[in-house]
């Protein structure tokens, strides 16, 4: 039992601290009135959700301004990113000085000139830096010799499927040959943006292909076929051999319809392949 003081007839609400509870009683004025605690449990339904306080980031993370700046530069004089020697030190030099110069522009408001002069040296160093790794782009006659390497082993692969003389297991290398050797080396001239995704999904799909059409095709020959079949459906797919002028035109159309195109996936190896493709990641 509980008793509650008197006041005036009401309806009043309490919660326990255990839980939510409701009681109502009737008061009468000038006497103490005892009244029996019925709990009552509010059952309320419990909505769950995956969701957290934390800020997510978008699967279409924003690119970095600093990288866009580049490409844009490079862009101009006709160089993609991916075809420089080192990228990613290319990018990190022009952070790096975004901050020397930021810091150039305190040290020279607040008046210490020493400090000015240390930073303005690193800087000027670090600038000439970044103007030699820009220039580093491959050569052509190593582009090219890559490009007959790729072809060679093909070919030789090639042979190696279809001569029936030779040992099973050497035609069976034949054909493995276009992944193990052809990819990598057209991989390792650093290709434009297009060729390399094309390339990157000819990587993937070919070890599953040379796996899982054993079973339907015995012909060594014909699995060689495949894999260049393959290999020339994906250049096909990602345009690599459009014509630049439809290149730039599709470029701008999809720039114009960002929001809702739809755009070729760049598809990046992963990182437990890189190890095999050995001609490429550096």
């Amino acid at each position: 039992m509980f008793t509650v003081p008197i006041c005036k007839q009401q309806q009043f609400r309490t919660l326990w601290s255990s839980g939510v509870l409701c009681r109502e009683s009737n008061i009468v004025q000038g006497k103490m009135l005892s009244v029996p605690l019925r709990r009552t449990v509010l059952r309320t339904p419990l909505h769950c959700s995956t969701e957290t306080t934390e800020p997510t980031k978008r699967a279409t993370g924003v690119a970095d301004p600093v990288e866009a700046r580049v490409r844009k530069e490079l862009e101009s004089a006709g160089i993609e990113l991916e075809q420089l020697l080192n990228p990613s030190k290319v990018v990190n030099l022009e952070r790096k000085l975004a901050e020397y110069q930021t810091r150039l522009a305190e040290l020279t408001s607040s008046g210490n000139a020493a400090e000015r002069d240390r930073l303005l040296s690193k800087f000027s160093k670090m600038q000439r830096e970044l103007e030699q790794e820009k220039r580093a782009v491959m050569r052509q006659w190593l582009k090219n010799l890559f490009v007959a390497q790729g072809i060679l082993t093909a070919a030789l692969g090639g042979w190696m499927a279809f001569d029936s003389r030779l040992p099973l297991y050497v035609q069976a290398l034949g054909f493995w040959m276009v992944w193990l050797f052809t990819i990598p080396s057209l991989r390792a001239r650093k290709p434009s943006s297009a060729e390399k995704n094309a390339l990157n999904v000819s990587f993937l799909i070919a070890p599953v292909m040379n796996l899982v059409l054993p079973v339907f095709l015995k012909d060594t020959g014909e699995l060689w076929l495949a894999q260049i079949l393959q290999l020339i459906g994906c250049y096909l797919y990602y345009g690599v051999w459009t014509p630049s002028s439809v290149k730039d035109a599709r470029k701008t159309a999809v720039q114009q319809e960002d929001q809702g195109g739809t755009k070729r996936l760049n598809v990046r190896l992963p990182a437990i392949l890189r190890w095999l493709d050995w001609g490429s990641w550096r």
